[in-house]
């Protein structure tokens, strides 16, 4: 059991169901723990150039007032509300489709859960018989 693993422990439940979880969630990071560095240095990397490239265009909008630099940040500022409504709508459509997913896995659990309860009582039926 790793460290992490065994830190929370004391959180388990009478059933064991949240030191199962714990466990597999932390297995889980630990194998894959080059792509959450590629990940958040992709992130890092991509943050970097955006704010380069805003500083860059202030610069240019600052050297010509009227030219076509004032005129992208005029826009990006003006379009910050319309990004905004489609972040909100793409975020409940996220919510959405995670819930949806969600009810099917828990469904399927259930079902999986049935069928070897099933396999197991044939089993128990056929060795007494």
């Amino acid at each position: 059991r790793s460290n992490s693993a065994r830190r929370h422990a004391d959180i388990d439940d009478e059933e064991g169901k949240a030191q199962f979880f714990l466990t597999l969630l932390f297995q889980s990071i630990e194998d894959s723990s080059s792509f959450f560095a590629s990940a958040i240095l992709f992130l890092v990397a991509w943050a970097t150039i955006c704010a380069y490239g805003a500083h860059e265009l202030r610069k240019l909008a600052a050297a010509d007032p009227d030219g076509i630099a004032e005129r992208w940040v005029e826009d990006i500022v003006n379009g910050k509300d319309a990004v905004a409504v489609i972040g909100t709508l793409f975020v409940f459509t996220v919510v959405f489709r995670f819930n949806a997913c969600y009810d099917g896995w828990h469904e399927s659990r259930v079902a999986w859960g049935d069928i070897i309860s099933r396999s197991l009582e044939m089993g128990m039926m056929n060795r007494t018989w």
